[in-house]
């Protein structure tokens, strides 16, 4: 059930939504704070089996988020589908975020779960992490431990000019709608 918030034309969207729209995207934005900075930076990931991981390259900003002192830092995750101005979903993860490169301190610290994200990541991309990986560079696996999962969604009260009934969804609307049914 879809909760809607009629002052601002928002509907909340039920967690098993955002899990889908999670899963059927690739790219979102992760955000954090880093030297009394808020950092955000755009990151293709995969969501399967409620595992939210990605990957990034040695020396960027996502790879030190293992060195401080309690190897992970606060971070929220949000990726949206947009159909139009006022027709888009969001959805927004809150969880800690860290970073690993296989058989490092950090991997060892916790190699069951980074074992789990490197499978959830080769089952969406399987040559990953392999001598065939097209972003070999990229090899440092970053995984948020999703704390909250939230979303919300806009659609248009756009009317047809010709007959006055509400405009039919976009084709891409219909069809998220259609794989959040089936989305499992």
């Amino acid at each position: 059930m879809r909760d809607r918030d009629d002052d601002t034309g928002f509907t909340v969207l039920p967690r098993k939504e955002c899990e889908c729209l999670l899963a059927r995207n690739r790219v979102g934005r992760i955000a954090f704070e880093r030297g009394g900075r808020v950092e955000i930076v755009p990151l293709h990931y995969v969501f399967t089996d409620g595992v939210l991981c990605g990957r990034t390259a040695r020396g960027t900003r996502l790879e030190a988020a293992s060195e401080n002192f309690s190897n992970a830092w606060p971070a929220v995750f949000e990726v949206d589908e947009v159909d139009g101005v006022f027709d888009w979903r969001s959805a927004v993860v809150r969880g800690n975020l860290h970073a690993a490169v296989k058989d490092d301190d950090e991997w060892r610290r916790d190699q069951p779960r980074w074992e789990k994200a490197l499978r959830a990541f080769r089952r969406v991309f399987p040559e990953a992490f392999t001598e065939g990986d097209p972003a070999a560079f990229r090899d440092v696996i970053l995984r948020v431990d999703v704390g909250e999962i939230s979303g919300r969604e806009a659609r248009s009260t756009a009317r047809d000019a010709r007959t006055g009934r509400p405009s039919r969804p976009s084709a891409r609307r219909a069809a998220a709608s259609a794989d959040a049914v089936r989305c499992s």
